[in-house]
């Protein structure tokens, strides 16, 4: 069985396992004579070597992780997983009694490492989730020892001392980065500090960790000291792995992908990843700032939906790209360095304004509170393939204006309402997914190619056939079965927004439709008196002006009930006095069909505010 064959056993089991390390040696040869092969060419530029855990952790050795790796990921279950296999190792006659032969060895597979010279960290680009997993579980075995020397020799492996004459300062073993290094190495690196956790961690990333330690711990507790020395010993001694070093963290990821590794493998989107963080300063504060925006995205949004984001850009720089394999398309970009600087830049200014967008809170100087007034709106919204648009235009820079060398608050602001009201018009005429895509890809292009999204034919406006539809379907009875119209509530919300100017937009995700002249009121009711005519008051029923929204539904009592008990009942009490469309009803002293069709007149011209129709 080939390193290779074995490698996928292990993925397939998810679990690592157990080798002679007469059968670790021979593999490695595989490694060095057979898949080295592939690129035979650079040969040179890798070095293989089998170690211990404890060699690997000791001496001037560290390991640092890069921007582009992704957060912490390992759950209770893989974690207690790997102390099971790595217990085994200490009791295997009676766990696993056909290795009772093996002399005890642990292959934790191999660890892909970048290192320019001997003084540098090792920058890891695979073995991250097994090293600090390792890490976590070494400090919970380290605090449940007495006091003593087993514990101070063990830290050395925790901690690099400081060695004036050879140049190394004191430094952890192991060094996350920002923004996890400081929490990582308060959970583990000190003496006791696997017992003295904090109740939550400030990222998913690390609160999986806490998970794991409490776990591991709970774990350990259930063995004696005795047990607990030998399984340390195991990790120390007896886990192996195969540390694979390359010059350059290009070559360490080409290295990565042609051993094709056990586990979960970077995705296209790592790859990514590798190429826009991999060069930059770890150190820098734009590096910084730029890695914790892609983690917050990738977390949030989840891989698919970035990916999409990266396809979106790898079309606007390259215009014969179809989309259909992030890696082919990405080749082309590395092949040709002016692609290459547009698409960093694009891609920078779509992981830094992700967040600042969601959150509503783009910093524009004074227009700031205007502009993220309207792109808070986007959140009433049913879908999302406008991010990429958004995103965008944000990116874009200077070119976002018209004006030639100035980033202009004012066009931007225009822009995000002209968005929205397109948007809003594909709510309301039920435009498809498809058509829709399609209509944002060709402003993209509008927009990459600098070209004037404003024009009078832009496609970043509703055509006047579209508005014309929009306009009949408001102008007169919605239907009966208003409630059913699935546009109501995202308009009447985005209405609501543009008349609340004194508090933030507000998009409850579970509103109810209201008439305000019921749909079935009873026969000896005011509302028959007032509107006698059948036909004519079904018409002002379900006419725009006569519905509004509610947080609560009301019951049918209520929602029968005359206009003055509505008021009173439903139309300013709880969560509903914040809908401003509720507050002006408030203002009349009753509900008749001029006050239906005054209202009518107000929303519809509110509407084409919203709307631009």
């Amino acid at each position: 069985m080939t390193i290779l064959a074995c490698y996928r056993a292990a993925a397939l089991t998810r679990r690592y396992f157990l080798l002679d390390c007469s059968v670790v040696r021979r593999h490695i040869t595989y490694v060095q004579l057979g898949v080295l092969s592939r690129v035979n060419s650079m040969q040179s530029l890798f070095q293989t070597q089998i170690q211990t855990i404890g060699q690997m952790l000791s001496g001037s050795n560290t390991f640092r992780m890069p921007p582009f790796q992704r957060p912490y990921s390992w759950d209770e279950g893989r974690a207690l997983q790997l102390f099971d296999d790595l217990y085994a190792v200490v009791e295997r006659e009676s766990y696993y009694p056909e290795l009772k032969d093996a002399s005890g060895h642990y292959f934790l597979g191999p660890i892909v490492v970048a290192q320019a010279r001997a003084s540098d960290p090792h920058e890891v680009v695979d073995g991250q989730q097994r090293l600090v997993t390792l890490t976590a579980m070494l400090a919970v075995l380290r605090d449940a020892l007495p006091a003593g020397r087993s514990q101070s020799d063990l830290q050395s492996h925790f901690e690099r001392p400081e060695h004036a004459l050879l140049g190394h300062s004191h430094s952890p073993r192991i060094v996350l980065h920002t923004p996890y290094r400081t929490e990582f190495e308060q959970f583990t690196l000190r003496l006791g500090s696997t017992r003295h956790l904090p109740p939550d961690a400030k990222t998913d990333g690390m609160d999986r960790l806490l998970n794991v330690i409490r776990r591991l711990s709970k774990e350990a507790a259930e063995h004696p000291i005795a047990t607990v020395e030998k399984l340390i010993a195991v990790i120390l001694r007896q886990t192996f792995v195969v540390v694979m070093t390359a010059t350059t963290l290009d070559d360490a990821y080409l290295l990565f992908r042609s051993v094709n590794t056990p586990g979960q493998p970077l995705s296209s989107l790592d790859l990514v990843k590798v190429e826009l963080m991999g060069k930059l300063n770890p150190s820098d504060e734009q590096t910084h700032a730029l890695s914790l925006a892609w983690m917050r995205a990738q977390e949030e949004l989840g891989d698919d939906r970035l990916e999409e984001y990266v396809n979106t850009i790898l079309r606007l720089v390259m215009p014969n790209y179809d989309g259909r394999d992030l890696k082919v398309g990405l080749k082309e970009v590395l092949a040709d360095s002016r692609r290459l600087v547009a698409f960093r830049s694009r891609l920078e200014g779509f992981i830094q304004n992700y967040s600042a967008f969601d959150s509503a809170t783009l910093d524009f100087g004074p227009s700031s509170a205007s502009i993220n007034r309207i792109v808070a709106c986007f959140q009433g919204l049913p879908f999302d393939d406008w991010r990429p648009t958004a995103l965008l235009w944000l990116s874009s820079g200077p070119t976002s204006s018209i004006y030639a060398n100035s980033p202009s608050a004012k066009k931007s602001e225009d822009f995000f309402r002209a968005l929205n009201a397109l948007c809003l018009g594909f709510v309301i005429l039920g435009v498809p997914k498809s058509k829709r895509v399609k209509r944002f890809q060709r402003i993209n292009e509008h927009i990459a190619q600098n070209r004037d999204v404003f024009a009078l034919n832009s496609e970043l406006f509703l055509t006047s056939a579209e508005r014309d539809q929009i306009n009949k379907l408001l102008q007169g009875p919605i239907g009966e079965k208003a409630e059913k119209v699935s546009y109501l509530k995202a308009l009447l919300l985005r209405m609501n927004a543009e008349m609340s100017s004194d508090i933030p937009p507000f998009f409850p995700p579970n509103i109810t439709l209201e008439h305000v002249l019921p749909q079935n009121p009873a026969r000896n009711s005011k509302w028959v008196k007032d509107f006698p005519n059948i036909k004519r008051r079904r018409e002002l029923c379900y006419m725009l002006g006569n519905l509004t929204i509610l947080t609560h539904p009301a019951n049918s009592t209520i929602g029968n009930a005359d206009f003055t008990s509505k008021k009173r009942s439903i139309f300013g009490t709880d969560g509903n006095q914040s809908f401003a469309l509720n507050s002006s009803l408030m203002t009349n002293s009753e509900w008749n069909e001029t006050a239906i069709l005054s209202r009518q007149r107000d929303l519809l011209h509110l509407a084409d505010r919203v709307l631009r129709i």
